[in-house]
């Protein structure tokens, strides 16, 4: 909860305070630099001190992207199999009907 912050001033004469490094969430994550001259701010830098992530949460997105990919994968399987089993049953359908178009035609030719 506060951010080590190291300075070092071109100017020797300049000054410098530092607000909010050390209770980074009392002040909205934010640190301000004063630069200051003869009693009178000249430059602020504000830093927006937000943690990105922690491991756990990196773990846990990662855990949570293998599972999609297995659960991708199953899917893939499931519509691999589907596919198959449908093409199975057109060339059955298929074969059926060619037998019975040449038994009509059979019985077609004996008349």
């Amino acid at each position: 909860n506060s951010l080590d912050i190291r300075t070092s001033l071109e100017n020797s004469l300049y000054s410098y305070e530092i607000i909010g490094f050390d209770d980074l969430e009392g002040n909205n994550n934010q640190v301000v630099i004063n630069i200051i001259d003869d009693g009178e701010i000249i430059n602020k830098y504000v830093i927006n001190a937000n943690k990105i992530s922690t491991n756990e949460n990196l773990l846990t997105d990662v855990k949570q992207k293998i599972s999609k990919i297995v659960d991708d994968k199953n899917t893939i399987k499931y519509i691999i199999i589907g596919g198959s089993i449908l093409f199975i049953i057109i060339i059955v359908l298929f074969i059926i009907a060619r037998i019975r178009d040449h038994k009509l035609k059979k019985m077609v030719d004996s008349l």
